[in-house]
């Protein structure tokens, strides 16, 4: 569902074993929400990170390309 601002407010996931960065591919698809269809411009996202973020796995997650998808039959 698209909305005018999208707010990330941890950008660690819980992946059913350990906490992880969210990839490239999710923050592409979660960022990619931001701004209404027809209504807005732009949208506007913001990131809140409240622990060390290494500028290497900033650049990977802000930079980086969508997740692969592999198909299984």
């Amino acid at each position: 569902m698209p909305a005018k601002t999208v707010v990330f407010s941890n950008v660690r996931k819980f992946d059913g074993d350990k906490f992880r960065w969210i990839s490239s591919g999710e923050y592409v698809q979660m960022s990619g929400r931001a701004g209404r269809r027809g209504i807005d411009e732009r949208g506007i996202w913001i990131l809140v990170v409240d622990e060390k973020l290494e500028p290497s796995t900033a650049k990977t997650m802000l930079k980086g390309s969508a997740d692969c998808l592999n198909r299984e039959l």
